[in-house]
């Protein structure tokens, strides 16, 4: 009898979360190697909140010099523990606001393409703890 409740309750719990999930009540959380993401979609604004592993250090020029390799415009605020970035190009607009180990991007596109603002996230955070 135990059993069977614990299997209905159970078989409950993935139909909520199923259900918040069509509703984009909750995000899905992707999981790379020192960090973990989430996307919260706005189109054409995103934002992409990140978490990073606590031992790994943070290169804030190498995340300015990958985004001007990009063609992106960028300016940089802030040094020692929080950094704030800004890039532009004729295409987008990103926010970078990093004190870590979380960092919050803000990425507004002219044509909105989540798939690029996943692989423009992934690059910012791969350049950032590079």
């Amino acid at each position: 009898m135990l059993i069977f409740e614990l299997e209905s309750l159970r078989y409950k719990l993935e139909e909520i979360e199923r259900l918040l999930r069509e509703r984009k009540l909750i995000q899905e959380v992707i999981h790379k190697p020192f960090y973990r993401y989430t996307i919260f979609e706005y189109p054409p604004k995103y934002e992409i909140r990140v978490l990073i592993d606590e031992k790994v250090e943070g290169k804030v020029n190498e995340v300015v010099k990958k985004l001007e390799e990009k063609g992106f415009k960028c300016s940089k605020f802030g040094e020692k523990y929080y950094v704030f970035i800004v890039a532009y190009s004729t295409q987008s607009y990103i926010e970078i606001a990093i004190l870590l180990p979380k960092v919050s991007i803000n990425i507004s596109l002219l044509i909105p393409n989540k798939e690029k603002v996943q692989e423009l996230g992934e690059t910012i955070i791969d350049a950032l703890i590079s």
